[in-house]
């Protein structure tokens, strides 16, 4: 409850709700995002201006087995995303000069979606899928800026995690977390 409380803290401000000890949290746009690792989840409530996480924070999560599925599942998917446009941009860079506006490689996530082989991505949060996305066009940003290396090709167990843009929610009545594409009940939070 305490790192919970942290959260509220720490600069969550639209749409908290607060009464009796307890409150509930529910990301809006203007709010950082929500990051869930294999660990657990994390808060992140700022960002400097090079993109680097300043804080966050952890809170363990006690998940069932078919909620570690779907995380395996998010963390999956998520990583696919992820090199799959890395290798996208760089072919296409290689091909034409040019590697694609996020806009247009969004479309194309769109597209992979579509695709009967890879209908599986349609099992995760979406949103999930368009912030990793996200993720791989913002290291390129931070390469070209000279902030650090450049992008590499994620691996299986290496660092597993997802982004929750929108519509994640922390009820610390019931010590929940609500995640898009999880079960109503939520997951519990350790």
């Amino acid at each position: 409850f305490e790192k919970l409380e942290a959260l509220f803290k720490l600069g969550i401000e639209s749409q908290a709700v607060c009464a009796d000890n307890g409150f509930i949290v529910e990301p809006g746009e203007k709010d950082k995002n929500f990051y869930v690792t294999e660990s657990g989840i994390y808060y992140i409530c700022q960002v400097d201006e090079a993109g680097v996480f300043t804080q966050d924070v952890e809170v363990k999560l006690g998940t069932n087995e078919e909620q570690r599925i779907l995380l395996e599942k998010h963390f999956g998917c998520t990583r696919f995303v992820y090199n799959y446009f890395l290798d996208y941009k760089q072919t296409q860079y290689k091909t034409t000069g040019t590697s694609g506006t996020y806009n247009q490689v969004a479309k194309e996530l769109i597209n992979l979606k579509e695709d009967s082989n890879y209908s599986w991505l349609k099992e995760v949060n979406s949103q999930s899928l368009q912030q990793s996305l996200k993720d791989m066009f913002n290291s390129y940003e931070r390469f070209f800026r000279g902030l650090s290396k450049f992008p590499k090709f994620k691996k299986k167990g290496e660092k597993n995690s997802f982004g929750v843009p929108q519509f994640c929610r922390i009820d610390t009545f019931k010590n929940v977390i609500y995640i898009p594409k999880f079960t109503k009940k939520g997951i519990k939070i350790k």
